[in-house]
């Protein structure tokens, strides 16, 4: 792997702890916030220069879902729902984690059974 995709991840991973550990205080969240996205960017980065992409579609079809998807949330959703905000989050997280296993496990998407398989997978459980 190429030294400036691992700094890319590593980065990437400094940035989600420190972020996490802003938002424990109202008064550092904001930064939180920041330092998480900067992240995220950071990961998508080190992903895009990676040589083994030979196709980005799936990678500018889930920004662009994603996105869509978080823009919907944060203008239509009242802050007294943050709670249900978080766990909607939280799911659509886990979800497209279970996604990346199972594709990184059998190397295509068009494999994908069914979503329990895919849940079994992540955790580590094989059938």
């Amino acid at each position: 792997m190429n030294i400036y995709i691992e700094l890319c991840y590593l980065a990437a991973s400094i940035l989600f702890i420190f972020g996490l550990k802003g938002l424990t205080h109202p008064d550092s969240a904001r930064r939180g916030m920041l330092l998480a996205a900067a992240g995220m960017a950071a990961a998508i980065i080190g992903t895009l220069f990676d040589h083994q992409i030979v196709e980005y579609q799936w990678i500018w079809i889930g920004l662009l879902v994603g996105g869509s998807i978080g823009a919907v949330m944060s203008i239509w959703m009242p802050m007294t729902a943050m709670p249900e905000r978080t766990a909607l989050s939280h799911a659509f997280g886990a979800l497209a984690a279970a996604l990346t296993v199972e594709g990184r496990t059998h190397h295509s998407f068009a494999t994908l059974v069914d979503v329990h398989e895919a849940l079994a997978c992540a955790w580590g459980i094989r059938r």
